[in-house]
């Protein structure tokens, strides 16, 4: 307890503080049981019990919390409810009290019920089960199934009976029957659902192995397309279970599980996607860009609207919500209730206590003040002093002491020191890889003497092909094995490894020990300095880390803010009205001057002298007339622009096509080179000039040119064949010019999300640096349309 509440006291002095969401899903859960049960109400017989209880939980909330009361009698509110279908709801099994009274009295009914008759039905059922020619899982499964629902009947008809039932609470049986049955219902739904599941996954599989036979045998990529199918069944069928029990409840007549399940279907297709937007906060902090994913913000539990001066209204999901007035006025705030203790299980559809929490302004953030970094992942850790101190200490106190090859370890270890723990496919069982691991003295030694032992069965076997005889070369060779390579080597190990791994052992454990005051110290100084010299918490939007005090004194200050203030009023007082005037009195003058001019020419020279030629030349050119007009254009439709942007969406994806593909084309060729590589130290490796290679560069060829002629083939496919001069008289009207950018930002976002993004990925490429390259930010639809269309000047 105190180690958990010292180590974020510490990391605070040095460290980045930590982000805590809240209890999220809980609030999800909980508005999600608010929509169930919202439009239930009770008989007007029992509304003064509900009154009863409500003045006595009002009582119960004016005292302190810890405040012990002796009440004579405990009021509850009603089990019995009404829907406005007037369907009857019975909530009595929530009751935990009554509820153990009665599965007491069903537990002793459990055993004469199935005593008796299960080994004839037994025997009945799979003898008609065989002669209709079913298999023996599906003889057993169903068997199963038909067991289980003779038992509940046999069950219920016994519980109907029961006269001790029956007191506990009149008519107790039917809710519990009802309920025992939606189980069996909701248990033959989800097993329907997993046998579907299975069967769509032994498909897709064999779809897979049949349509990418070479893919298929890659683990990885077969285990990411697995994935990927497994996440759109799920999607495509998230509802089943939901409709499955709904129609089976109809069925059965069970109104009041059916109105439950109604409820809560309606409110995952039509309501859920609204909570987050009011739960979460969405202050969402990326590296380079920061995007807000909807126009409120839930803070603290304050409602924040970021566009208060839209008529659009705050998407409501609680009956009541009070608005506060904020002392800013350009942020709205709304205080919204929420459960103090949120449901233990999805059953309590029971009325709950409220309390409303609020938050002053002074707690939102507002857009300018939130902190973005622009630090990866692992600078981030190493700035950090708590995980800085725990990766530090760890090397030191454990991996350099007991699992590198100057450890105490390798003193005494007569095997290598395996490094990399793997897992079995096959078995489940984890195993050293014997790829990765670091000798010790022993294991040295021995493999050495291991080597020279292979040494000489080697040279023995080899027959002479010298000059000089094997009988005189062996003594020589012997020496030099045993001699040189065999005891020098040993004594140079023995004499040498040991101190040393005393020594950095020692001094390993020794500098872990002084980590904790060394980290922090280390951390203090990195910090000061970066305030002074560069700075390691550099927000995306500044691109300099160097000097960051200077760039706020000189930079900020003194530039942007003092002399950029000055040249804004100059500029905007004194130069641009100058500016304007001897425009605008040049424009006049210049207007009439060359209105004067043409006239002047017009009148008398062209009027008396000129003619109009009966061909072009150099020296005249006809500029009116049929066929001559310079000033007409085509206009175009905003379904034929968007035809166009189609077109070129699809040239964009193209070439993310292109390059996937050609990145597949060179998988082959690749792993062999990679194979030779792996093989390099030994004397096993393939020779680059062989059979195999030259069909892998053929093969690899062949791909590429078809793939290029593919491409070369779509390319021309979605052009349009028009020439210059009439792609830049295509026209839109302003309305049209709107609404073709509106829809064309939509278009675009929609092709990008479904057919490019899935491709940046397989092509592990980044989304930042993909928009960066069009000079846009992330996102950008719109800027994107405009590039699309603009480039080759459609409109």
């Amino acid at each position: 307890m105190v180690k958990t509440m010292l180590l974020p006291i510490s990391d605070l002095l040095f460290g980045w503080p930590s982000i805590n969401h809240g209890d999220v899903d809980a609030k999800l859960m909980e508005e999600r049981l608010r929509f169930i049960t919202c439009e239930l109400s009770v008989k007007s017989s029992h509304r003064k019990r509900v009154m009863d209880f409500w003045d006595a939980y009002e009582q119960l909330m004016c005292h302190p919390r810890d405040t012990f009361l002796h009440q004579t009698e405990t009021k509850h509110p009603p089990y019995r409810f009404i829907t406005p279908a007037r369907i009857p709801i019975d909530l009595r099994l929530h009751n935990s009290m009554l509820l153990d009274r009665c599965l007491a009295v069903i537990n002793g009914l459990r055993q004469p019920t199935r005593v008796g008759w299960f080994q004839d039905f037994k025997e009945t059922t799979i003898a008609r089960l065989r002669d209709e020619g079913k298999s023996l899982q599906e003889v057993k499964r169903l068997v199963r199934q038909d067991g289980l629902r003779e038992y509940a009947s046999r069950l219920f008809d016994a519980m109907r009976q029961n006269a001790a039932l029956q007191s506990i609470s009149d008519g107790i049986a039917e809710p519990l029957i009802q309920q025992a049955t939606f189980s069996l219902i909701l248990a033959e739904a989800k097993e329907a659902f997993a046998t579907d599941w299975l069967t769509y996954q032994e498909q897709a599989d064999h779809e897979l192995r049949r349509t990418h036979g070479h893919l298929y045998h890659i683990a990885e990529w077969r285990q990411r397309r697995m994935g990927e199918l497994e996440e759109q069944y799920l999607e495509a069928h998230k509802y089943d279970i939901h409709e499955m029990v709904l129609s089976k409840c109809m069925q059965s007549g069970l109104e009041q599980h059916a109105f439950f399940i109604s409820r809560d279907l309606t409110f995952l297709r039509d309501f859920i996607f609204r909570v987050p937007a009011q739960l979460l906060r969405h202050w969402r902090v990326y590296r380079r860009v920061v995007s807000y994913t909807t126009s409120y913000e839930m803070v603290d539990t304050v409602l924040l609207s970021r566009r208060p001066s839209r008529n659009e209204p705050v998407p409501p999901i609680k009956r009541s919500i009070k608005c506060a007035a904020a002392r800013d006025p350009s942020y709205e705030l709304i205080n919204v209730p929420y459960a103090r203790k949120p449901p233990r299980t999805d059953q309590e559809f029971g009325p709950q206590d409220f309390e409303v929490h609020t938050a002053s302004p002074k707690r939102v953030f507002r857009q300018v003040d939130v902190s973005y970094l622009d630090i990866d992942g692992e600078d981030e850790a190493g700035l950090v002093s708590k995980p800085l101190l725990t990766s530090t200490v760890t090397e030191n106190k454990i991996t350099i002491p007991f699992r590198s090859a100057f450890s105490l370890t390798a003193l005494v270890k007569p095997g290598p020191i395996y490094l990399r723990l793997e897992l079995d496919q096959a078995t489940g069982y984890l195993f050293y890889n014997k790829s990765f691991y670091q000798d010790t003295i022993i294991s040295r030694i021995i493999r050495i003497w291991r080597n020279i032992r292979a040494s000489r069965r080697a040279f023995d076997a080899t027959p002479s092909k010298g000059l000089l005889d094997k009988a005189a070369a062996r003594p020589l060779h012997r020496i030099w094995s045993y001699l040189f390579r065999g005891f020098f080597s040993t004594l140079l190990i023995l004499v040498i490894w040991p101190p040393l791994c005393l020594l950095v052992s020692s001094l390993s454990i020794l500098l872990g020990l002084t980590l904790p005051l060394t980290v922090p110290l280390i951390s203090l100084l990195l910090h000061f300095s970066g305030v002074l010299f560069w700075d390691a918490y550099k927000p995306a939007s500044k691109p300099n880390r160097l000097f960051p005090i200077v760039e706020l004194i000189f930079g900020h200050f003194l530039v942007r803010f003092l002399l950029q203030t000055i040249l804004a009023f100059l500029a905007a007082f004194i130069f641009c009205p100058v500016w304007a005037v001897i425009r605008l009195v040049w424009a006049f003058v210049r207007c009439i001057t060359r209105s004067i001019w043409d006239a002047l020419v017009f009148h008398l020279v062209l009027r008396r002298l000129a003619r109009v030629p009966a061909r072009e030349d150099f020296m005249v050119k006809r500029i009116a007339g049929p066929g001559t007009a310079a000033n007409h254009f085509y206009r175009a439709r905003p379904v034929d622009i968007l035809v166009v942007l189609v077109g070129q969406l699809e040239l964009l994806e193209l070439s993310l096509w292109r390059r996937q593909m050609e990145q597949l084309a060179d998988k082959p060729i690749d792993a062999y080179r990679r194979l030779v590589q792996s093989l390099s130290w030994l004397c096993l490796t393939p020779q680059s000039d062989g059979k195999l290679y030259t069909t892998l560069c053929q093969k690899t060829k062949l791909w590429r040119s078809e793939i290029q002629s593919n491409t070369e083939e779509r390319i021309q496919a979605l052009q349009l064949h028009l020439k210059p001069n009439q792609l830049q008289r295509i026209k839109l009207s302003d309305r049209d010019l709107h609404h073709t950018l509106r829809m064309g930002a939509e278009l675009t976002e929609c092709f990008f999300q479904n057919r490019i993004a899935a491709r940046l990925d397989l092509l592990q490429q980044d989304l930042v640096s993909w928009w960066s390259a069009f000079s846009l930010n992330t996102d950008d639809y719109l800027g994107e349309l405009r590039n699309r269309l603009e480039c080759p000047r459609y409109i």
